[in-house]
């Protein structure tokens, strides 16, 4: 796995959204597979003589016989403007990892007690039911709390404690005589 493949692959995500990484897994191996069963056409999308437009024709045409998505389709087109297509199987060899990682979802749970194996078990069940996604739930004690628990995925927080709680009425009090 090389350092440009990784950012590419990335790239790819970002523009086209996570949730469609398995997708663009397929898309670019249906390409990659036609390419690499021609050992002359890939050749000749290595050469540097040969003329970008060139290249981008050939692209389009197989795109178009294979029927591929046109963000797929655009980011082939990116990858020989800059003279990357020979990134590609290392490209999908990080999209499958970085997919992986995906599928399991790290959730922190903060609570003020220490939790008994068979409440963490429903509380998992119950996050795996609503995200329809496999997780691995970690608890973290903290004293400070008085009641409830937090909550910290995907980069939020979703916090059901005592004391966002009573933070949120005093806040509605503050608004009603202010």
């Amino acid at each position: 796995m090389s350092k440009i493949s990784e950012v590419y692959a990335r790239a790819l995500l970002k523009y086209g959204g996570d949730q469609s990484c398995d997708f663009f897994i397929q898309e670019l191996k249906n390409f990659y597979k036609v390419v690499e069963s021609h050992p002359q056409m890939l050749r000749w999308f290595q050469f540097r003589s040969v003329p970008r437009q060139k290249k981008i024709e050939l692209a389009n045409h197989i795109g178009k016989s294979i029927k591929l998505d046109k963000r797929i389709m655009n980011f082939i087109r990116l990858l020989i403007i800059k003279n990357r297509l020979s990134f590609v199987a290392e490209i999908i060899s990080d999209l499958e990892k970085i997919y992986s990682q995906q599928k399991v979802l790290k959730i922190k749970l903060e609570s003020p007690v220490e939790l008994d194996k068979k409440f963490m078990e429903e509380i998992s069940n119950i996050i795996k039911d609503r995200l329809q996604r496999e997780l691995q739930l970690y608890l973290v004690v903290n004293s400070d709390m008085l009641f409830g628990f937090r909550l910290y995925f995907d980069h939020k927080l979703y916090d059901l404690s005592l004391d966002e709680i009573f933070s949120r009425w005093k806040q509605g009090w503050r608004r009603l005589y202010v």
